[in-house]
């Protein structure tokens, strides 16, 4: 949804009251079903953050993305590299788009490739 919305900022707020579910497995660690869960739901968040302009916080989770357990062999590890490496173009990446741009397909875990990024394969 665009910004003008506020629904990707009450998106937010809402994960921040009531987190991620620690009845689903992939909220706490990787699966057989989702190898690789932990790393792209952090850069899910982190791009989040980015979209709202919660910098602070998308870097956060730009980092736990990077520390997440079975990274290095994660398909798109190299998406949060070069994120890590150009924060700030990171960080602004959805401000350019303004208030009333759909950005949902602009993010990473979001585009052709969102199976891949959890489950190593589409």
């Amino acid at each position: 949804m665009p910004m003008a919305t506020g629904i990707p900022q009450k998106a937010m707020q809402l994960f921040e009251d009531y987190g991620c579910s620690s009845d689903l497995d992939f909220c706490n660690h990787n699966t057989l079903h989702a190898p690789f869960a932990r790393a792209p739901l952090n850069f899910l968040y982190a791009e989040s953050y980015a979209r709202i302009g919660d910098k602070d916080k998308a870097l956060h989770y730009l980092n736990l993305s990077r520390q997440a357990n079975s990274f290095m062999d994660w398909p798109l590890k190299d998406e949060v590299l070069n994120d890590l490496k150009n924060k700030d173009e990171f960080l602004n990446r959805f401000a350019k788009d303004g208030l009333y741009k759909l950005a949902t397909f602009d993010m990473t875990n979001m585009k052709n490739r969102a199976c891949i990024s959890c489950h190593g394969r589409s």
